[in-house]
């Protein structure tokens, strides 16, 4: 007897051992799954239009964050919910979006869009004209989607990287604003601008400004720009003021009102190659007060003022480019490459620089003016000018092995591909901009 009930006392103990101890374990789980909810689940959110709100969503609770009237709102609450998560992404879905206050994205965070039909669209009421504002941050990312400005005033731009530093940019349009498409300013460093397109900007569709080199990223630190285009813009299509170490590949300009590459005020060591301007209603590159540079194996053709200018450059390779129909079929007659104001220390050297028939011809193909000195003009082509091929008033500086070929060419179509003494016979087509102004019409939001 005494047995039996030692044997069952101890199978009951047994039972309610494991019986607490499973109890305890679910409260512990359920406990675990309310803190979640409070706030330790880390996740991305989509954003998107209904019934007159942009709603941000988790896209792994499925719970609705917030929702409101105004875009720009719901899209900080959801910048702020990222970055008390230590980043994340928020992928934005078809629609125009207002935005009435630059949304301000922090370090570690990816805005993406669902192509150019996500279109954030600044706002009247927007008194700082910024739709995206990166400020000292890190690591942030905004792609494919349309930046579309207003008229306004005063400077306004798409987004601006202020002071940041590895940050990306890319296949983002950012059109119309008064200022600037894409402004990357103060110190910035190590940030990349990949494949996008600017048009219609006032000043210019891509600004790099006073990145001076000293910064917290460290000493002359670069920048990256690759596969940007520039569309018809008001302004120029790539300026960079007072920014040092910046390389520029594979980019191009159509039909600037301004100068497609103009760098200025100390905006030493650049790189431009690989790059087109096209159709510019001035120079396709203005260097001015700027040092150590390279700009080589580009086209730039068929614009309205020199091919290349340089005023003040000092230490410049000008290498294996070539320089189409500077001038266009306009007059007053301008430079292939025009080198001014005590320019000196630069290689000019294996350029092609023509004009075509039925285009004005150039004054000379190179041009350096008496307050040059100590540059070489050595192995370029030189085809169809009225002065000289090359004309250098400098002081110590060495020409040679240039082959100047005064008059035109007469084009394939024409007839034989020879030096001609006749009238051009081919009629070259009118420079309007009707049609890519029609065609940029479309795209507008």
């Amino acid at each position: 007897m005494i047995v039996r009930c030692t044997f069952i006392k101890g199978f009951v103990c047994l039972v309610l051992a494991g019986f607490f101890q499973a109890g305890c374990t679910v409260r512990e789980g359920q406990v675990k799954s309310v803190e979640l909810m409070a706030g330790d689940l880390s996740q991305s959110y989509v954003v998107y239009q209904q019934g007159g709100h942009t709603v941000v969503r988790g896209c792994i609770d499925n719970h609705i964050l917030v929702q409101d009237k105004r875009a720009d709102v719901a899209l900080q609450t959801v910048m702020r919910t990222l970055e008390s998560q230590g980043g994340g992404k928020a992928r934005i879905e078809p629609g125009v979006y207002i935005i009435e206050s630059p949304v301000r994205i922090p370090s570690q965070v990816t805005v993406a869009g669902s192509g150019r039909a996500t279109v954030l669209k600044l706002g009247q009421a927007n008194t700082a004209g910024v739709v995206f504002m990166v400020h000292t941050k890190e690591a942030v990312v905004v792609s494919d989607l349309t930046l579309q400005g207003i008229s306004r005033s005063d400077v306004s731009a798409g987004i601006v990287l202020h002071h940041c530093g590895d940050c990306e940019v890319r296949n983002i349009y950012a059109r119309d604003f008064s200022g600037y498409g894409i402004w990357v300013r103060n110190n910035s460093f190590m940030n990349k601008l990949f494949w996008n397109t600017t048009s219609g900007n006032d000043m210019a569709g891509t600004c790099l400004q006073s990145n001076t080199g000293k910064g917290r990223g460290g000493d002359y630190v670069p920048n990256l720009i690759v596969g940007c285009t520039s569309i018809g813009e008001d302004g120029h299509a790539f300026e960079l003021d007072k920014s040092l170490c910046v390389n520029i590949v594979g980019c191009q300009a159509y039909q600037p009102k301004g100068h497609g590459f103009y760098i200025r005020n100390s905006s030493n060591s650049t790189l431009l190659t690989g790059s087109r301007c096209f159709q510019g209603f001035k120079n396709a590159v203005f260097a001015e007060h700027s040092f150590e540079l390279n700009i080589s194996s580009n086209i730039f053709c068929w614009n309205r003022g020199h091919g290349i200018e340089l005023d003040f450059v000092v230490w410049a390779a000008i290498v294996g480019n070539e320089v189409i129909d500077s001038g266009g079929t306009l007059t007053p007659q301008k430079y292939g490459i025009y080198m001014h104001r005590d320019t000196r220390s630069v290689q000019v050297t294996g350029n092609t620089i023509f004009n075509w028939e039925g285009h004005t011809p150039m004054i000379c193909g190179v041009y350096e003016a008496e307050d040059c000195r100590d540059n070489q003009i050595t192995d370029n082509i030189i085809n169809y000018y009225t002065d000289n091929a090359v004309r250098s008033a400098g002081t110590n500086t060495t020409v040679s092995f240039v082959k100047e070929i005064p008059k035109f060419y007469s084009h394939p179509e024409a007839g034989a591909f020879a030096p001609s003494k006749d009238k051009p016979k081919v009629k070259t087509p009118a420079f309007t901009t009707q049609r890519v102004d029609k065609f940029l019409e479309l795209t507008r939001h």
